[in-house]
């Protein structure tokens, strides 16, 4: 697998093709913070929260009480 990083991309992924389909009412907000650091603890479910150094989503898992990643990393194959 190929880790793709600011430094060593060389073509643009278009990912808009892609579809994030979330069931109906599960999310409720949007909220933005600075950076993940300066998210909650706890964060509330059904709240997606929005690191703004890294452009990177969050969910709130109460089950393990910690982060997770809205979308996992994709692997996008070899360059």
């Amino acid at each position: 697998m190929t880790t793709i990083t600011e430094t060593n991309i060389t073509q643009q992924l278009d990912l808009s093709q892609f579809t994030i389909v979330l069931p109906e009412d599960s999310i409720k907000q949007l909220v933005i913070y600075p950076t993940a650091t300066n998210f909650p603890q706890p964060g509330k479910e059904a709240r997606i929260y929005h690191a703004q150094d890294t452009h990177v989503q969050w969910l709130w898992d109460d089950a393990t009480n910690t982060y997770r990643l809205l979308l996992e990393m994709i692997d996008c194959g070899e360059f």
